[in-house]
């Protein structure tokens, strides 16, 4: 399924957006005394690394706090200080990629564009069934092992 690119920027700069307000609002930084964890972990799919994307972790309760880490070559990195919390919490994977085909841009039906697809499928994004327990203490690994095959298909514009 094609979707027009002002679609998929405006989903991409709206997650983008939340992350940033969840980095400030959760308190990334400014030594809020909350007991916040360490979090890294390897992400990949059939087996590949990811090569870049977002994972988040939102709280199951109300208790906990969001946290949000940048996919970059399979690994994802959450500091302590913009950490989570301990406790339970719902995993969502993104990973926008290119498949490598052209098709027409739906802004000029003359111009073709690189397909890009969402690469994680939907059970692990928007109606993810991962979730993780986050313990107290230091550092932890969380490694996630994704399968399955693409989502959704859209066209972005050329550079």
């Amino acid at each position: 399924m094609l979707y027009d690119i002002r679609q998929f920027a405006e989903s991409s700069y709206l997650h983008l957006s939340i992350s940033v307000g969840v980095f400030f609002f959760a308190g990334c930084g400014t030594g809020d005394g909350k007991p916040r964890v360490a979090l890294e972990g390897r992400v990949t799919l059939n087996g590949k690394e990811l090569p870049t994307g977002l994972v988040s972790l939102i709280p199951a309760d109300s208790t906990g706090e969001t946290a949000v880490a940048i996919i970059e070559n399979g690994k994802s990195v959450i500091e302590r200080e913009a950490g989570p919390t301990p406790g339970k919490y719902k995993v969502l994977v993104e990973s926008k990629q290119p498949t490598g085909r052209k098709v027409r841009d739906a802004d000029n039906p003359k111009a073709k564009v690189d397909e890009i697809t969402e690469a994680v499928p939907v059970q692990y994004n928007a109606q993810s069934t991962l979730e993780i327990e986050v313990a107290p203490g230091s550092g932890q690994t969380f490694d996630l092992a994704l399968e399955g095959g693409a989502r959704s298909r859209m066209p972005r514009t050329r550079k």
